[in-house]
């Protein structure tokens, strides 16, 4: 099986798991996972939902200023979902990351991206962690976004770290229901190394 064939599968089951949370049907939750793998094609659930609203929103919090996508579902919202961006240069705006975004706002989530500027610009420190706490601050305090509380996290890549640090965090940690991660790295190493060098290893070989 190859990697591109495993991550497919990997991100599937994840957002099944997801989906459990917050209260979706088997049924709702194959749409979902079926317009995931049609990707820009067409599909049951681009059929049957109408597409949700996408704008831009600036928020604050305790006097930090914080800026992002959010995407709201047509019909009724279910949970919130605060969705991270791994480091690229695209952020929030990565056609991938929008599309998956989007397919979980057609499914119920409100879905805030958050606009992390210094994993656009390829830098990592540990405030990535404050941004974090602050995105997930900001979303979960509106019931109108997070009805009766229900929201949580999900990252991608490098932003696996700073989503289950953000998690842990004493302002925030009651209100997390659940965090799932997807291409989360599993030697910091190599990670470090690829920080620092640009060096990395695929097959045995440095490039």
């Amino acid at each position: 099986m190859g990697k591109q064939a495993k991550f497919a599968i990997l991100v599937l089951l994840a957002v099944w798991q997801m989906l459990g949370v917050s209260g979706c049907r088997p049924y709702e939750a194959a749409l979902v996972l079926a317009d995931i793998a049609a990707g820009d094609g067409p599909s049951r659930l681009k059929r049957t939902t109408r597409g949700p609203q996408r704008t831009a929103v600036r928020y604050q919090t305790a006097g930090r200023q914080g800026q992002g996508d959010l995407y709201r579902p047509a019909s009724e919202i279910k949970a919130a979902l605060l969705l991270i961006p791994g480091v690229a240069a695209a952020g929030k705006d990565d056609p991938r990351l929008v599309a998956f975004a989007t397919t979980l706002a057609r499914a119920g989530f409100v879905v805030l991206v958050p606009d992390l500027r210094s994993l656009r610009h390829l830098q990592v420190s540990p405030a990535d962690v404050a941004e974090v706490v602050d995105a997930f601050a900001w979303l979960v305090a509106d019931p109108q976004l997070a009805p009766q509380g229900r929201a949580g996290m999900a990252a991608f890549s490098y932003a696996a770290g700073p989503a289950v640090l953000a998690a842990l965090d004493e302002s925030i940690r009651q209100r997390v229901q659940f965090v799932f991660t997807v291409g989360a790295y599993y030697d910091i190493s190599q990670v470090l190394t690829f920080f620092t060098t640009g060096y990395y290893r695929h097959q045995e070989q440095w490039h």
